[in-house]
């Protein structure tokens, strides 16, 4: 809505500046009261802050979903991205309750995208590639290994930048699932190994090396690097010893080397 403003301010100005001089005074007049009238489309602090607690009643009193975000929807423009950021969260939680799929989830929450703060942006960015196509659907990969990896990059970036954020919490339970996945697939590392045999794809491990090349501080890094380290003491035989114990402790390797 700033850019929209913004743009028409600019066209009502420009649009000034090419009439011709005996163009008739109540014309400009005319012009400067429409200005007047954008500028003046927002609502005060107090405002919004009465919005926002009859926006937490109406979903207290559950009233329905798709009047809640009406009125999200009617108010978004006017409220300061704070605001905004606290209505965007919760209301993906009250809607998450209602088991929508994360499809139409993202497809609600991300209009708000451009009234909301960078870390917000971030996460919606981070929940709508989610909403396009899942990494997963519970049993089998759907996405390739370079699209997991880049959502995992994805992941790590938005929580090094927002290491204290109020989004934290949700993104690193998308990261930690993207490196799990990365290495071990939905429960069956065997996706990665080489046709006929029980040996790790050089593809796969070329994969690897290019994070850990292109991204040397970052966790994802540190963690492939501890997987290729295992790998080579067993011939990189995903059947080896020390290969299963490592994806026997996975999750507690990938918490264990997540510290943002």
């Amino acid at each position: 809505m700033k850019k929209y403003i913004f743009l028409m301010m600019v066209l009502l100005l420009l649009g000034g500046c090419t009439k011709e001089a005996t163009a008739p005074a109540e014309e400009e007049i005319i012009e400067t009261e429409e200005q007047q009238t954008i500028i003046e489309e927002s609502l005060t602090r107090e405002d919004q802050t009465q919005f926002l607690k009859d926006y937490y009643s109406m979903i207290s009193s559950k009233e329905p979903d798709e009047d809640i975000v009406k009125a999200v929807d009617e108010n978004a423009s006017m409220l300061d991205e704070d605001i905004m950021d606290q209505i965007v969260l919760s209301l993906e939680d009250h809607l998450m309750l209602s088991s929508p799929s994360i499809k139409d989830l993202s497809g609600t929450l991300i209009k708000y995208r451009d009234y909301s703060s960078d870390e917000i942006k971030s996460y919606l960015d981070i929940l709508d590639i989610e909403g396009q196509m899942l990494f997963t659907d519970g049993e089998t990969m759907i996405v390739s290994l370079s699209d997991l990896i880049d959502r995992g990059i994805k992941a790590e970036t938005h929580l090094r930048s927002y290491p204290n954020g109020k989004t934290k919490a949700k993104v690193n339970n998308y990261y930690s699932a993207y490196v799990y996945a990365a290495i071990q697939g939905v429960g069956n590392q065997y996706i990665y190994v080489e046709e006929g045999s029980s040996k790790i794809r050089e593809d796969v491990l070329n994969q690897y090396k290019e994070v850990i090349k292109n991204n040397p501080d970052f966790n994802m890094s540190k963690i492939f690097q501890l997987y290729i380290d295992t790998l080579n003491l067993d011939g990189y035989d995903l059947n080896g010893k020390n290969v299963l114990e490592f994806y026997k402790n996975l999750e507690g390797t990938i918490e264990h080397n997540s510290k943002f």
